[in-house]
């Protein structure tokens, strides 16, 4: 239990900073907020990217410790601690009013059940990482080693090891400061802060009632609530996206060029989080070519006003982008290499999608004609309603709202806001589709908006004239939002015992996660100067020692290149290896990336003349890598 409020107590801390130290460069820059949520979203906004730009420099600088780290976020928190204290003041002068939700039954339940959720959420945040692969592979795994090397390492056999990873360096805070658990809440409050996001956008360009229903919307995505107790990527990246969205729309409204450099900073932290946040450029570009040219400024300011927003954006984002390039040869290592030419990796991931058209189709045309057949053939991977009814897991799954409520956007058709943020949605679900992935989880900030849209939707019937639509709306809406609450308490149940001290972390992940019985062996067992090549195992973040992966992805080690034990050791002893962890059976939905090493002859031959058993479980392995006398 203390371990748990040790971890909030820093959150709390790390945020503040962040809050005091954005509030600090928005006054820089003249930029204005016209309500508590909006202003505290935006300079956490601002904090975080300047936390993360910060330990970004450091890492390729060569000075990323623990000692390090620790000085720069105690500075930031000092710092930022002063400024919060100062700006609650002038947030009052300012004359920010908080609404009067308690005045309205149906929206003040809405406000408990949303707290419910995100404090469900926060319960699995706060139990040790465990399960989920990518955090465990790569999300937490690749800060983990770089604060372990001093820098921003190049871990070529881990996939992901080249990607933007400005959530990663928030992520690396965490666990330079205390461990991955603080990581984890890190990411939670993210998302907290996009659902305050999505409230102060709606009550500055539509209503604060709509607001609510957007968060308790947006939360109780079965997506986000998976996530918002990970340390996933994906929603770092929504907020900086939705920030980015959000400034635009204030440029729009009138707001100046502060909200332009706002809008462009937030863009760039998106370009740094993930290769899918290139796409904020690409919108958000065309958002203010259009915004020009609709408001009569000239074709010369809207290609001066393009070229400062990109140029701010493209810079913030550089640092990954050039780092990628100078190892790897390839700024989107390793993807686009046939383009770039960059470093041989064995399969390239699948990002863009498609399929083939007619020879006699070319230019525009073909693209077209391409389009609509990979809409045909696609279908039942990218519809809504599959999303909804059908999603391959809880990572797809979209929730039942908008299916449900964006219908009822017909009646406020008529509404400019509305018709220019549905028109968005489109144009940016047109290319999540088309140019990026099949997958909700990599565009989630489409459903942060989709979620604003539903939340107008929900408030206009709510205002109906007709007494039973506003009725069943409410027990509808109500009973809906209370169902995804309760599932977000029956994920978190079972964590109880680890986070409020009835069972120790160590027990908890002896019991939950596979590999670290045999990690924790490694750890206290193995030399701390041994190389572990895992085999079967992706998931290396609790392994203290140097560790390379076999998977077949990055291609460090290709098994069919090897025709006898000898050619495979003397490949080992090039890499450093000198023990082994294997997972003893390998499931058949892996047997794509690994083969099953016990019952492969060239594996059984290698093992009995190599390799020396240290330990063994009902799962895995450990071998020492020996010389065959």
């Amino acid at each position: 239990m203390l371990e748990s409020v040790i971890e909030l107590l820093f959150a709390v801390a790390l945020l503040t900073g962040a809050v005091g130290s954005g509030q600090w460069l928005l006054r820089r820059i003249g930029f204005i907020t016209a309500n508590m949520a909006e202003s505290i979203s935006f300079a956490a906004a601002a904090g975080c990217g300047m936390l993360i730009l910060a330990v970004t420099g450091l890492g390729l600088m060569r000075l990323l410790y623990v000692q390090t780290v620790w000085l720069l976020t105690g500075c930031g928190v000092v710092a930022g601690s002063f400024f919060v204290a100062r700006s609650r003041w002038l947030c009052i002068r300012r004359g920010y009013t908080m609404p009067r939700i308690g005045a309205h039954p149906v929206y003040l339940t809405v406000s408990v059940l949303l707290l419910l959720t995100l404090s469900f959420a926060l319960v699995r945040a706060l139990a040790p990482p465990h399960g989920a692969t990518d955090p465990l592979a790569y999300q937490l795994a690749l800060p983990r080693i770089y604060l372990a090397n001093g820098y921003l390492s190049f871990e070529r056999s881990i996939n992901g090891a080249l990607y933007p990873s400005n959530a990663g360096m928030l992520f690396l805070v965490g666990l330079a400061l205390r461990n991955g658990v603080l990581s984890q809440v890190i990411n939670w409050s993210i998302g907290v802060l996009t659902c305050l996001a999505i409230l102060g956008f709606c009550r500055r360009h539509f209503t604060w009632r709509s607001g609510v229903w957007g968060a308790a919307i947006f939360a109780t995505m079965p997506v986000v609530m998976v996530l918002s107790g990970l340390a996933y990527v994906d929603l770092v990246l929504c907020f900086f996206q939705f920030m980015a969205f959000y400034a635009l729309a204030n440029w729009l409204a009138g707001d100046g060029r502060s909200a332009l450099l706002a809008a462009a900073v937030a863009t760039g932290l998106a370009m740094g989080t993930k290769h899918q946040g290139i796409s904020t450029v690409v919108l958000g570009g065309g958002i203010v070519i259009i915004g020009d040219l609709l408001q009569r400024r000239g074709l010369r300011a809207a290609v001066t006003d393009l070229g400062q927003y990109a140029g701010i954006a493209v810079l913030l984002a550089a640092p990954w982008y050039a780092r990628a390039w100078v190892v790897a040869g390839n700024p989107l290592w390793p993807l686009a290499n046939g383009f770039f030419g960059g470093l041989e990796y064995a399969q390239i991931p699948t990002v863009m999608g498609g399929v083939r058209t007619s020879e006699e189709s070319t230019g525009m045309w073909a693209y077209v004609v391409g389009t609509v057949a990979w809409l045909r053939h696609y279908w039942h991977s990218w519809s809504p309603w599959h999303w909804t009814f059908a999603p391959p897991g809880w990572q797809k799954s979209v929730g039942p709202f908008f299916l449900a409520l964006l219908p009822g956007l017909f009646l406020v058709r008529r509404d400019r806001k509305v018709l220019a943020l549905s028109a968005g949605c489109i144009v940016f679900f047109l290319m999540l589709l088309r140019g990026l992935h099949m997958n909700p989880r990599y565009g989630l900030v489409l459903f942060a908006y989709l979620a604003v849209l539903c939340g107008v939707a929900a408030e206009r019937l709510m205002d109906s004239r007709v007494r039973m639509v506003r009725s069943a709306c409410a027990v509808i809406l109500l009973t809906a939002i209370t169902l995804q609450a309760t599932w977000a308490f029956a994920m978190a149940r079972p964590l109880f015992s680890v986070v409020f001290g009835a069972q120790s972390r160590e027990q908890f992940l002896i019991s939950h996660e596979g590999a670290y019985r045999a990690m924790r062996f490694i750890n206290s067992r193995v030399p701390q100067s041994a190389t572990v090549l895992l085999q079967g195992v992706v998931k290396g973040f609790y392994c203290d020692r140097r560790y390379i992966w076999d998977h077949s992805h990055p291609g460090v080690i290709t098994y069919a290149d090897y025709e006898t034990p000898e050619e495979l050791l003397a490949r080992l002893r090039e890499l450093g290896i000198t023990h082994i962890l294997r997972m003893i059976n390998i499931p058949p939905s892996r047997l794509d990336f690994f083969p099953q090493y016990f019952q492969d002859p060239f594996h059984e031959e290698f093992r009995q003349r190599y390799l020396r058993l240290l330990y063994r479980d009902e799962s895995y392995a450990v071998f020492s890598v020996g010389d065959g006398e």
